[in-house]
């Protein structure tokens, strides 16, 4: 009685170890079907990373031709602002040179008056030569007179 008290008492351990191996059995078939029906939300996960990989990649691409772009926007910018100021450069020597050709045309302007003005000044000494050769005609034919008038008169005296 003894024996069968004791295995009794360890089939009865046997069956309650038994009944927790269903139990942990149960459970675990539970955890496997949990694991399961995730697979497809895990397989869904997989893709989407995946595909956002994907995108983060062309984004690095994108970004790096925008940088290469602002690179190029520099590049254009600095060599604008350098044109611009050459050409405002431009304009101040244009500014001087329009400067310069006022007073330059107004030298002309001079020139050309002074030389009207020497014109005139040479005419008016070649008058005054002509009057001057003129007025030693008259006075060498004066005295040519006088002294044929002196000399008639010399002549009528003696005659006389």
């Amino acid at each position: 009685m003894k024996a069968l008290t004791e295995r009794g008492n360890v089939i009865a351990a046997v069956k309650a170890e038994i009944d927790g191996i269903h139990q942990v059995s149960a459970k675990s078939r539970e955890d496997l079907q949990c694991i399961s029906d995730r697979r497809g939300e895990v397989a869904e996960l997989r893709q989407n990373i995946e595909s956002l990989l994907s995108t983060a990649g062309k984004t690095q691409d994108t970004i790096a031709a925008i940088a290469a772009r602002h690179r190029n926007v520099e590049e254009v910018h600095s060599k604008t602002t350098l044109i611009s100021n050459l050409l405002g450069d431009v304009r101040v020597n244009l500014e001087s040179v329009a400067e310069q050709k006022a007073v330059v045309d107004d030298i002309v302007d001079r020139l050309a008056k002074l030389e009207s003005v020497m014109l005139e000044a040479q005419n008016t000494l070649r008058m005054l030569n002509q009057e001057r050769d003129l007025a030693e005609g008259i006075e060498k034919s004066t005295k040519q007179l006088r002294g044929r008038a002196s000399g008639d008169a010399e002549d009528g005296r003696q005659l006389a």
